[in-house]
């Protein structure tokens, strides 16, 4: 990662690998081909020397969010913010219920 982001990259990581310890083996298998997904496009993106290539990560496939559990919205929200460097503008799992009850 490019040192701007090393940081909330690592933390990210460690808090991802922790949140799934004690998962089930299909979940584990899904979390660990995600991964290994991402760091090939990480790596693609940085080159050798760790310097961006444009745009580092990719869009997310509309279905894939539509998938996500409520939590996972609001994790993928607040890494969201972390990454544009925002701060104080926070939702909750029940945020995110109450709008998707309203579409």
């Amino acid at each position: 990662m490019p040192t701007e982001l090393r940081a909330l990259g690592d933390g990210y990581v460690r808090d991802e690998f922790k949140r799934h310890l004690k998962c089930n083996p299909m979940e584990a298998q899904l979390f660990m081909t995600e991964w290994a997904r991402y760091a090939s496009t990480i790596t693609k993106q940085l080159g050798l020397r760790g310097k961006p290539k444009g745009e580092l990560g990719e869009e997310m496939d509309p279905n894939a969010v539509e998938m996500l559990k409520d939590d996972q919205v609001v994790q993928l929200y607040e890494l969201m913010l972390a990454a544009k460097g925002l701060e104080g503008d926070t939702i909750t799992a029940d945020d995110v219920r109450g709008s998707s009850k309203s579409k």
